[in-house]
């Protein structure tokens, strides 16, 4: 017999090199959910029934307040059903398994919310009154167009001030960083620009890194002594703060955020800097503006590079915020001039 809790395990071992660390957390949330709903049984046993009960109970308000856990949007949960469909595919493909579960099971319809993006006063106002705490974080993420996982992996090694770039790429580890992958496993240089003008401010971007370089004791310019070494500690030690071994993967999970509650953080930063709450936008947002601010003057493939995207699409659909308004005057003046043309 082979269970599914067993065989998910192994999939994981197997592609520990390919999987970001978030990736993993997903897949693993995903797999702890349905063996929740239909239990842990032998992968014969899975039927196209399973995978729709599993659909109709992620988003069961009742069964999600008995199971002590916040029912997930629609975007989650094709997320959960998309990363499953992934794991039974590949015992398809091995031979453990004749039919994928998931197979024509339809996700549900999202409804799609436009791309926000930061206004320029907002980052003003974010390096302006942030501290030299979080002041590199936002810079990785508005100007250098990094994820939150690459901003906090980035060591002095990846900077270079001489040709005024940055460098993305995964960390085989060394005696004093830790293995790590990016999103997409494959490099990418981001350019430095010197100086960043905002309405009523200079951002000495270089200048910045070149003192936050000069002042950092360890590799990774994001974190604090503190973050490094703990980090640094379960990473030789395979083993976290409460004393239990992690497996390869579950390190993996770890190494890609070493900033722990960077989020909450986030959010208070918000509110110590002045910005309204109704305003609120997530770190993520700050990529989005960068991929925005670029897409205006540059060619989307040219975009998509930049962003370290597999395709175009991707940098097209969630990262460019249309200009609705433009669109609409475009469209009004084409629809005055329908008839002389």
């Amino acid at each position: 017999m082979a269970f599914i809790s067993e065989m998910h395990e192994l999939y994981l071992q197997c592609h520990t090199e390919q999987f970001a660390g978030n990736t993993v957390a997903i897949k693993k949330r995903a797999i702890r959910y349905f063996l929740g709903m239909v239990g842990d049984m032998d992968i014969h046993e899975l039927s196209y029934r399973h995978a729709e009960e599993y659909k109709i109970r992620l988003l069961d308000p009742a069964y999600c307040d008995r199971a002590g856990r916040k029912k997930p949007g629609k975007a989650s949960a094709n997320d959960y059903m998309t990363n499953l469909w992934a794991f039974f595919a590949w015992l398809v493909k091995r031979g453990d398994l004749r039919r994928n579960p998931f197979f024509g099971l339809p996700r549900y319809k999202e409804e799609k919310k436009p791309v926000e993006v930061f206004t320029a006063k907002e980052v003003e106002l974010l390096l302006k009154r942030s501290g030299e705490r979080y002041r590199l974080p936002v810079i990785c993420g508005a100007i250098f167009g990094l994820r939150l996982g690459e901003a906090l992996n980035l060591t002095k090694h990846d900077i270079d001030l001489k040709d005024l770039t940055v460098e993305v790429r995964s960390k085989s580890g060394s005696r004093r960083t830790w293995p790590w992958s990016t999103k997409t496993s494959y490099q990418r240089l981001v350019p430095i620009p010197a100086i960043v003008v905002f309405p009523d401010f200079r951002v000495p971007v270089s200048q910045w890194l070149r003192s936050r370089i000069a002042t950092c004791k360890h590799p990774y310019l994001c974190l604090s002594d503190r973050q490094y070494y703990s980090m640094l500690k379960m990473q030789n030690t395979g083993m976290n703060a409460n004393g239990r071994t992690l497996a390869k993967h579950e390190l993996q999970i770890e190494a890609n955020r070493p900033w722990r509650g960077f989020g909450h953080g986030w959010i208070e930063l918000w509110y110590r800097v002045g910005l309204p709450q109704r305003d609120y936008k997530s770190f993520k947002t700050l990529r989005a503006t960068f991929g925005t601010i670029l897409s205006r003057q540059m060619p989307i493939d040219d975009v998509q590079v930049l962003m370290g995207h597999s395709t175009p699409k991707t940098t097209r659909t969630f990262y460019i915020a249309r200009e609705e308004q433009q669109i609409r005057d475009r469209a009004r003046e084409e629809l005055e001039n329908y008839y002389v043309s």
